[in-house]
């Protein structure tokens, strides 16, 4: 199927309805206004009839008085990706879910307990500092809060388990 570059209404078509009157909405902006570059993320059919998730990037070259001339665009299919995405976010959120239901937490801590961090989990059940970033704070609250008996016990643990990894 020949299609024009200057069909827009092709193009237009291609969107899924449920994106039509926002991607329009930005790519006349992008063609009366003064910028020369937009990217929109949205669903285009493919020739199959099903839809792939696609970021967009236009670029418009203008004349010396400002009138878009012409429209370069690059569509990326990013389908697999997005998949992945919201796999990922039903995975954690399902394990965040087991987490609170059994009282558990998360934590992770450097060899040298210079970091520290751990999950909301520990802020509910241990009273440590609410979930932070990796930092020597975050570490040495988590040493604050272990047992003086369990420290070399840990240690070992975990001389042992690095030494086997």
């Amino acid at each position: 199927h020949d299609v024009r570059l200057t069909d827009f209404a092709w193009w237009d078509r291609h969107v899924h309805p449920d994106d039509r009157t926002r991607v329009a909405s930005a790519m006349r902006t992008l063609l009366e206004g003064e910028g020369s570059a937009a990217a929109a993320e949205y669903r285009f059919a493919r020739a199959d009839g099903s839809y792939a998730d696609v970021v967009d990037r236009a670029f418009v070259v203008r004349d010396a008085k400002g009138q878009a001339q012409r429209v370069i665009g690059a569509m990326h299919d990013v389908t697999a990706e997005r998949r992945a995405e919201r796999a990922l976010r039903r995975s954690e959120k399902l394990r965040r879910l087991a987490l609170s239901a059994a009282r558990m937490s998360t934590w992770a801590r450097s060899v040298n307990a210079a970091e520290g961090w751990w999950d909301e989990g520990g802020e509910v059940i241990f009273g440590l500092p609410a979930p932070s970033a990796r930092s020597p704070a975050a570490g040495r609250a988590f040493l604050e809060r272990m047992h003086p008996e369990d420290i070399a016990l840990v240690a070992e643990a975990l001389r042992e388990a690095l030494e086997h990894d």
